[in-house]
C-alpha cells in the first residue's frame, strides 16, 4: 500500500471515529444540527436529559429497543411513532429557552410511568 493510500484511510479512520463521538456526546457534529441519539424503552429513554442553546438546530435519532413508543415533546409540537427496531430521526430549532418535558405518549407495560425525560434550552 503507498503511503499516500494509507495516510488517506487514516484521516477517513478518524474523521469516522471523531463525528461517532459527537453524535454519542451530543455535539454539534458539521452537519450543523446539535445531534443526539437516543434509545426508548420501557424503563425510559437513555440519555433523558438533553442541553442544547436556544435557536439551535437539534436532530434526534431515536431508537425504540423492545415495542411501539411515542415520543412526545408538546413545547415544540411533536409527536413520533417509534416503531421497535427502526431509529426515527426528529429535527427541530430549539427556538424557545425553558426546562421542557418529553415522554412517551402510549402506554407501552409496566415501566411506562419511567418513559420521560427533559430538554433544557439555554
Amino acid at each position: 500500500m503507498s503511503r499516500r493510500y494509507g495516510f488517506i484511510l487514516a484521516v477517513g479512520a478518524l474523521m469516522a471515529v471523531a463525528a461517532s463521538n459527537a453524535r454519542l456526546s451530543g455535539r454539534a457534529p458539521s452537519s450543523g444540527y446539535h445531534e443526539f441519539t437516543l434509545t426508548a424503552k420501557d424503563s425510559g429513554f437513555e440519555p433523558n436529559l438533553l442541553t442544547v442553546n436556544k435557536d439551535e438546530k437539534v436532530r434526534l435519532i431515536i431508537t425504540a429497543t423492545d415495542c411501539e413508543h411515542e415520543f412526545r415533546l408538546d413545547a415544540f409540537d411533536i409527536n413520533q411513532v417509534l416503531q421497535k427496531g427502526n431509529p426515527e430521526i426528529i429535527e427541530f430549532t430549539a427556538s424557545k429557552a425553558g426546562t421542557f418535558q418529553f415522554k412517551c405518549s402510549v402506554y407501552c407495560g409496566k415501566g411506562h410511568g419511567k418513559m420521560h425525560g427533559k430538554l433544557v434550552v439555554l
